[in-house]
Parts: structure tokens; C-alpha cells; sequence
């Protein structure tokens, strides 16, 4: 037990010896640790005062360099301001240079362009000029070569030809024209290529006075051909000169006389259109074979004067009915009191439509009587009443006056009267200025004589007589057909005097008044009754003819006095009709 007692015993010492060894080990640790510990805050305070110490260097250091930094910012924005201001200077003298080097380049550029301009002008202008010069020259060649072929060699052929200081010769068409005015108004001599011709003379007891035909002359050589007159002395003729004379007629204008003396016309007793003198004679128009006339001229060409104020003379020597449509009626005084004359103011241009709608109401109405007595024209009707003569002086100017639409239902008008007026014993005088394509209607010259007096031009002369030459006649000259050929001749010149005599002296029955002019104010509008009155009896008349057989052509003129145009068409819509109309009731 004592040794169990003493083993533990030594074994607790050992315990103790063990664990105050441990506790001394571990004390001596401490010391370590403590020593290390201080050791180590030693340390530490030697890195914070070191640390603050380098806290302390570095916030110097940030301060000096955020103040470099300043400093260098504040010196690099003055830098800057410097530098864009040189900029901005350098910029300045760039675009300075620049817009100086474009406006020498701009003034070297124009400065080009003007002169090669100006080289491209004076080359122009030398080859004009060079042409000029060119044509100068060839015009002096041919113009010397012309007088050498031709008026040397003429003067050669016509040496000799009259002896006569008082001679007008010119140029037409190519023939030199000799005018001797102490004789005749007419051409003495034609020279040309074939020789020397003669036309005939004028009756000697109508040659004028010396002094009188040389002015009637040199008008008509004006008018021929302008500022080409010359006074020639011509020496006798020679034998070889007369072998070559061939008289002729007409070769150049038919002869006519110097005047026209309207005394001539006071026992004239046909029922013709007088329009004037020849060499022949009086010319007259056949009422039948031309029942209506176109007179075309210039102002002052003699139209009214000489070409209508002597045929309504005539018309009412003969008893006519006349009826004059004009806008001053000046021109017409001496017919103003005639009983069976009515002069008619036009105020309104409009107002000529509805006298034309009346006269072709008469017209319908003569058509109405010639069916009831069986006869075709007016002058085969027994006891008829008198022919009727409707003037309009400046038809076209008339016309022109209207709107499009008012113009062209006054030409219709006139149409309808011109191709159904002559079987009626009507018939129509028309005066107009210059014609042309477009102020005269052409389809109504077909149905009008033509009476041409000095017009404008050749376009003028062919517009009215499908030839040439009536723009060179002088004033009261006139052209006109007949018998298909191109007949000239001097119009008749009255003064008021004079128609005022010969109308008083050739007395004539009154005739009533004219009922279609009384009602003309009320009929400026066809009414729609009389129209369908009128249509109702011509649809009769055309299916009447057409049962009988008559070929659509004869039913046209038959009805309406003429064929194609508005006949031809009433015509065919009335027989289509009426087929349609006996189809549909034998189906029925």
C-alpha cells in the first residue's frame, strides 16, 4: 500500500515536476511571445510613424504634383488658346490665298472664254462676210449675164417698133410690155422669146385724152409690177420687125376700153346681170346659168362702185324687187327712194341671219307655188311675182363681226340661198374684201360667178377665180368666167346723178312690199313649228319620189334644188326610215 502510496506519489511529483516544467515552458513562451509581441509593436509603431511619415511625404508629394499639374494645365490651355488662335490666323490666310488663287483662276478662265468668244465672233463674221461677198458676186454675174441675154437682145428685136416719146414699158411673166397711152389703155406690143405681137386696139371713139390714159397706165404698170416704169424713145418700125407681128386678141389681158360710158346701158334690154364693157361689147351674166354673184376686191378696187351699185341699176330697170343689207348704206343713197328698193341698215351684224332665214322662208314658200302649178323655175310661172335681188355689201367683214357659231349659220344661210334661190327667182350679190381660205367660205363659190376686181395678191386672185392675175388690174378693171374662159373688162362708174336719170327715165311698176322683209324682227329664230311643217312636206315629196323609183340623186335636186351636202343626208335618213318603218310591219 505505502509503495503503491509512494509509487503514486512519485508519480504525482513526476505530474507536478512535469506540468510546472510545462507551466515554466509555457512561461517562458509567454516571455517569448511577450517580447515578440512587444518587439513587434515596436514594429509596428516604427511602420505606422514610418507609414504617417510616408503618408506624409506622399500627400506633399500629390499637393506638388497637383499643383505641376495645374500649373501645367493652366499653361497647356493658354497653349491651346495660342495654338487655335494661330490656327484660326492660319486658317484666315488659307482661305484668304485660296479664294484669291480661285478669282485668278475664275479671271484667267473668263478672260479664255472672251477671247475665244471673241475668235469664234470674228471667225463668224469673216465667213459671213466672205458669203456676202460671195453672193454679191454671184448676184453681179447673173444679173449681168440676165441683161446680156435678155434686154439687150429684146432691145435689139423691139428697136424701131413705134415712134413715140411718150411710151411705158415694163415687165410681166416674163414678156416685155410696150404701152402706148395716147391710143389705148391696152398693151400695143408683146415682146417676147416668139417675137413681136400686136393685141387689138380699143374702139377709137373710147380713147382718152393723153394726159388722162397716161395716169390710168402708170397705175396699172404700178400695180403690175412696183417702181418698174420707163420712159423710152423708140425710132420706126422696120420691115423685118413687121414680118414678125402676129395680131392677136387676148394673148396678154383682153383689151378694155379706156371708160366705160354708162349711158350704153339706158337701152339695154335683156334680163341679164350687166357687168361691165369690153372690146366686144357689154359684158353680160345669164340670171339663169349664173344666178348669183361674188364680187372680191380691195378697198377702194371699184367692187361697189363700178361692180354692184350699176347691177342693181339693172335689176331694178328690169322690174325687180331689191333689197340692199349694209352697215352705212352711203354707198347706196341713190337707190334709197326707188319704190321697189329697200335699203336695210345693219346696226347688229346678227341681224343679217335673220333676214337670210326669211328670204329662204320666200324661197320655200315660191317652192310651194311652182309644186301646185306644175312648173320648175319662177320665170316659167304664169303671172309670177318679181325676181328678187339680195345685196350684201363687205360680206366678210360682216361675218367676221359675229361670234364663231353666228358666223357660220350666216354662211350656211347664204349657202342655202345660193343652191336653191335661181329655180325661186331668187338671187344673191355678194361684195367681200380680199378673199382668202379661211374668211371665204368655199363651197358657196360653186354656186356664184365669180367678178374679181383688183385684189391683194396672186393667193387672193386664185382664192376667188382659181387663176392669176387679177391683183394687177387698175381700179374698175374687173375678171370674171365665161364660158369657162377668164374674161376682163371695164366696170360701169355712175355717179348718183346718173343712176338717179336713168332709173327715172326707165319707169317701172310698183311692186308690193316685200313681205319678207316686214317679218324679219320675227323670224330671227326659225320657230320649231314651221320646221317641222316644212320637214313633215319634204318627207312626203322624198317618199313620193323615191316609190316612183327616181334615183336618190334626182330625189335630192328635185326637193331641195341641189344634190349632196344637207340634200343628200335628209335624203337618206328619210328612205332608211321608211324602210325600217315597212321591215318592222310586215314582221308585225
Amino acid at each position: 500500500m505505502f509503495v503503491l502510496t509512494s509509487c503514486a506519489s512519485q508519480v504525482d511529483a513526476n505530474d507536478l515536476r512535469n506540468q510546472g516544467q510545462i507551466m515554466v515552458d509555457m512561461a517562458d513562451r509567454l516571455d517569448i511571445a511577450t517580447s515578440q509581441a512587444r518587439q513587434m509593436r515596436i514594429s509596428d509603431n516604427m511602420a505606422t510613424s514610418e507609414s504617417l511619415s510616408a503618408l506624409a511625404f506622399a500627400t506633399s508629394q500629390a499637393i506638388s504634383l497637383e499643383q505641376t499639374q495645374t500649373s501645367v494645365s493652366i499653361e497647356a490651355t493658354a497653349t491651346y488658346i495660342a495654338l487655335m488662335s494661330l490656327q484660326d490666323s492660319a486658317t484666315a490666310t488659307v482661305s484668304a490665298m485660296a479664294t484669291n488663287q480661285v478669282r485668278d483662276e475664275n479671271t484667267y478662265a473668263m478672260s479664255l472664254e472672251t477671247q475665244k468668244a471673241k475668235t469664234q465672233r470674228e471667225n463668224m463674221m469673216s465667213g459671213v462676210w466672205s458669203l456676202i461677198f460671195v453672193l454679191i458676186v454671184i448676184g453681179i454675174a447673173s444679173v449681168t449675164a440676165w441683161y446680156i441675154k435678155n434686154i439687150i437682145i429684146i432691145q435689139q428685136k423691139q428697136a424701131s417698133i413705134v415712134s413715140n416719146n411718150n411710151l411705158i414699158w415694163f415687165t410681166k411673166d416674163g414678156k416685155e410690155v410696150v404701152i402706148n397711152p395716147a391710143r389705148s389703155f391696152s398693151p400695143v406690143t408683146i415682146v417676147d422669146k416668139e417675137g413681136a405681137r400686136q393685141p387689138l386696139l380699143a374702139p377709137s371713139e373710147l380713147l382718152q385724152e393723153n394726159v388722162t390714159a397716161r395716169a390710168q397706165v402708170v397705175e396699172y404698170a404700178q400695180a403690175t409690177v412696183l417702181n418698174q416704169k420707163i420712159n423710152i424713145n423708140l425710132p420706126t418700125l422696120t420691115g423685118k420687125m413687121e414680118d414678125e407681128f402676129k395680131p392677136i386678141e387676148e394673148e396678154y389681158i383682153n383689151p378694155v376700153p379706156g371708160i366705160a360710158d354708162f349711158w350704153k346701158i339706158r337701152d339695154y334690154r335683156g334680163d341679164g346681170f350687166i357687168l361691165g364693157l369690153n372690146e366686144k361689147g357689154i359684158i353680160e351674166a345669164d340670171t339663169e346659168s349664173s344666178p348669183h354673184l361674188l364680187y372680191a376686191g380691195t378697198s377702194g378696187s371699184g367692187k361697189t362702185r363700178f361692180g354692184l351699185r350699176p347691177v342693181i341699176t339693172g335689176a331694178l330697170m328690169n322690174n325687180w324687187q331689191v333689197a340692199i343689207f349694209d352697215k352705212s348704206g352711203l354707198d347706196f343713197l341713190p337707190f334709197k327712194e326707188h319704190k321697189n328698193c329697200r335699203v336695210m341698215l345693219l346696226d347688229n351684224a346678227s341681224d343679217s341671219i335673220g333676214y337670210l332665214i326669211s328670204l329662204y322662208k320666200e324661197i320655200q314658200n315660191r317652192f310651194k307655188l311652182l309644186a301646185k302649178s306644175g312648173c320648175s323655175t319662177w320665170s316659167r310661172l304664169p303671172n309670177a311675182g318679181p325676181k328678187i335681188m339680195a345685196c350684201f355689201d363687205e360680206f366678210s367683214n360682216l361675218a367676221d363681226s359675229l361670234e364663231n357659231k353666228d358666223k357660220d349659220e350666216l354662211w350656211r344661210r347664204a349657202r342655202m340661198i345660193a343652191a336653191e334661190g335661181r329655180k325661186a327667182g331668187v338671187h344673191l350679190a355678194i361684195a367681200l374684201q380680199d378673199p382668202s381660205h379661211r374668211s371665204l367660205d368655199l363651197r358657196i363659190r360653186r354656186n356664184m360667178l365669180p367678178i374679181a376686181y383688183r385684189v391683194r395678191d396672186d393667193t387672193a386672185s386664185r382664192v376667188i377665180l382659181n387663176e392669176g392675175g387679177a391683183e394687177a388690174l387698175s381700179s374698175g378693171c374687173f375678171m370674171t368666167l365665161q364660158d369657162m374662159k377668164l374674161v376682163t373688162g371695164r366696170g360701169f362708174s355712175p355717179d348718183d346723178n346718173q343712176i338717179i336719170d336713168i332709173l327715172a327715165q326707165r319707169q317701172v311698176a310698183e311692186l308690193p312690199e316685200p313681205a319678207w322683209l316686214l317679218t324679219t324682227s320675227d323670224n330671227d329664230i326659225e320657230s320649231d313649228e314651221d320646221e317641222d311643217t316644212n320637214a313633215t312636206e319634204e318627207d312626203k315629196r322624198i317618199l313620193i319620189l323615191n316609190d316612183k323609183g327616181l334615183s336618190q340623186r334626182k330625189i335630192e335636186e328635185d326637193v331641195f334644188g341641189y344634190a349632196g351636202g344637207k340634200a343628200h343626208s335628209r335624203v337618206s335618213v328619210v328612205i332608211k326610215g321608211a324602210t325600217t318603218t315597212r321591215a318592222t310591219g310586215a314582221i308585225a
